[in-house]
């Protein structure tokens, strides 16, 4: 069902650091102001104003890290997002300037169009007492750093010993977070709507170690047994975390899930096959 989308509100976020934003995004506010619609925004990523409050929709302009990064911000408070791509994947953005211009009444009132996926909350342990917490649309990577020796990581799965995983690292990943870096570690795709958490380790020195999905509501539990100087643990490529021997990490199910606005004219599979060309015969 779709309803006017006079007098809703609207936060504009922007990533300045992107050449042709700052212009789209005066554009776009001048666009919406002229159609009545109540506008907030930001160009510098303020998380005041992007977690201060609730709105109708978002609309980020930017690309896929600006989409993850302003979700991140508004954590446990999520509001539908309608991404502009003005990088170069733009695989979550989905959206032209000219696009949301044109599909705009729907894109803002249609509450078909939106996408709820499940997110991560992500909470840190650091050794020595230190405690983080994020959320995550895509994945909470473990990473070797420098010096690149090899980890030794325990998985426990609801509190139960699994394994222990030697290798460069680990993902724990959503299934919107599926066709990132799960993806080019050899892990599954997953349709974004799915609930469930998928577990893949990042060149395990072991045959027998191999990519797992687990249900929803487990608690995915990692604890650093053995790591290296530069070792974290990066949350949606925003926020990275020291993960010195004796880390734990516990990640969960967050309450409110991730929110995004489908492109009324391309079918969920659609972004898939034109982007990553899932599919598409050798030669082509």
């Amino acid at each position: 069902m779709t309803s006017s989308p006079h007098h809703r509100s609207v936060l504009l976020v922007g990533n300045r650091q992107k050449p042709d934003v700052p212009a789209a995004f005066e554009r776009l506010r001048q666009w919406m102001a002229d159609r009545n619609v109540r506008i907030s925004g930001t160009l510098d990523g303020d998380p005041g104003i992007i977690g201060g409050g609730s709105h109708d929709r978002v609309v980020v302009l930017g690309g896929d890290g600006t989409i993850l990064a302003t979700a991140g911000q508004m954590g446990a408070r999520q509001s539908a997002i309608i991404g502009v791509n003005m990088g170069k994947l733009g695989y979550l953005a989905e959206y032209s300037v000219e696009d949301l211009e044109q599909h705009f009444d729907k894109a803002v009132g249609d509450a078909s169009l939106v996408s709820e996926r499940m997110m991560l909350r992500v909470e840190v342990h650091v050794a020595g007492g230190e405690v983080r917490h994020g959320w995550a649309c895509n994945d909470c990577v473990v990473h070797a750093g420098a010096p690149f020796r090899m980890l030794e990581l325990l998985l426990r799965l609801d509190g139960q010993d699994v394994t222990r995983i030697a290798g460069d690292g680990l993902i724990i990943a959503t299934p919107t977070g599926s066709t990132a870096h799960n993806l080019s570690s050899g892990g599954p795709i997953l349709q974004p709507d799915v609930r469930a958490i998928i577990v893949t380790p990042i060149c395990p020195h072991s045959l027998t170690v191999r990519p797992v999905v687990v249900g929803p509501d487990a608690t995915v539990e990692i604890i650093a047994v053995r790591s290296n100087e530069g070792t974290t643990a990066v949350i949606d490529g925003q926020q990275s975390i020291a993960l010195p021997a004796k880390s734990r990490i516990l990640i969960r199910r967050a309450g409110d899930p991730f929110k995004l606005v489908r492109h009324p004219d391309r079918p969920a599979w659609k972004t898939l096959i034109r982007k990553l060309g899932w599919g598409t015969p050798p030669g082509r």
